[in-house]
């Protein structure tokens, strides 16, 4: 059920009406949007993916403060965190070559 604070999207809204509208907020803005109920692919391609994606986790939670510290500072100022650029340098090197590399991600040093 829907939960409503003042008027309808004036002030704050969150979760679904009538199975048709979505309203939530993300980074502290209001929005609303159609209401889609996802889809479960289990396409050989989509399996791939989620346990790249997974194991993309796995490798993260398992560096070092000092190494993850190092992938926050290398995305400041970009408006992401460093575990977005890890997953992301992670799946490019894992899952869009096709090949399944065993040497952790290691980011940029300051002047390369």
């Amino acid at each position: 059920m829907a939960r409503l604070i003042g008027a309808m999207l004036s002030l704050h809204a969150s979760g679904t009406i009538a199975k048709t509208l979505t309203a939530s907020t993300w980074k502290g803005i209001q929005y609303g949007r159609v209401r889609v109920k996802p889809a479960n692919h289990k396409t050989v391609a989509q399996v791939a993916f989620r346990g790249v994606f997974a194991d993309a986790v796995v490798a993260y939670q398992d560096l070092t403060a000092p190494e993850m510290l190092a992938w926050d500072n290398l995305v400041a100022g970009q408006g992401l965190s460093g575990f977005n650029k890890f997953v992301a340098a992670y799946i490019a090197l894992n899952y869009v070559a096709k090949a399944k590399v065993t040497p952790a991600v290691i980011p940029p040093q300051p002047g390369e």
